[in-house]
């Protein structure tokens, strides 16, 4: 039980080193001051998954450039929806043969410094970190990316970006109010902590104007 909480808090805390990052990317992190909101968003992207910043930048950009687009990298075609092939899809877009490299080298770097005082370094390995990071990188894709751009009729804009209906700590909890997501690409430069408060103020205009 203690394991398995652990590994849910050691995925959480991975998602938020992207978060991060993500914020860092429309220069929400510390604005104002670029140069440092690259820099924390390089060390957050190295942290998470061994990525290059500047290439998850221009990706995540053409995201918001062209949603929903065969230009998109972060979006699976209707006919290729499956998503397990739109997970697929969604991965080959970041993790690149470079960064995978740089990903296993650390890992086998904390083996060997592991191996001579853990008598279980290779499961610890895996549990505390190859686990939390393939559960993150689904926790990203279904929240941010699969649910919010899904093929439907529920779309909330031009662009078919839905926000998922979630009482804010439960958003929070899911994946750092990532499923606000109609309100993420209606203010890309609004941080992650305040897009529960545009969701409400959003709720408030729409209930002004039907009323």
């Amino acid at each position: 039980m203690i394991t398995t909480v652990f590994v849910i808090l050691r995925t959480f805390l991975q998602t938020g080193l992207f978060i991060l990052a993500h914020d860092a990317m429309h220069g929400s992190l510390t604005p104002g001051q670029p140069s440092l909101n690259r820099r924390i968003g390089n060390y957050c992207l190295l942290a998470y998954a061994g990525l290059h910043f500047e290439s998850c930048r221009l990706n995540h950009m053409q995201h918001h450039l062209q949603p929903e687009s065969s230009d998109d990298p972060d979006y699976c075609e209707p006919d290729k929806a499956a998503i397990l092939e739109w997970y697929a899809h969604f991965l080959s877009h970041y993790l690149e043969p470079k960064q995978f490299l740089k990903l296993t080298l650390l890992w086998f770097s904390l083996y060997l410094l592991m191996v001579n005082h853990h008598q279980q370094a290779m499961a610890s390995l895996i549990l505390f970190c190859v686990i939390p990071l393939i559960l993150s990188s689904w926790q990203l894709f279904i929240v941010g990316i699969w649910l919010p751009h899904r093929p439907g009729d529920d779309t909330t804009d031009k662009h078919g970006a839905r926000s998922l209906n979630l009482h804010p700590a439960l958003s929070f909890a899911a994946c750092y109010h990532f499923g606000y997501h109609f309100e993420h690409h209606q203010s890309p430069h609004t941080p992650w902590h305040q897009l529960a408060e545009l969701r409400a103020s959003n709720s408030v205009q729409s209930s002004r104007t039907q009323h």
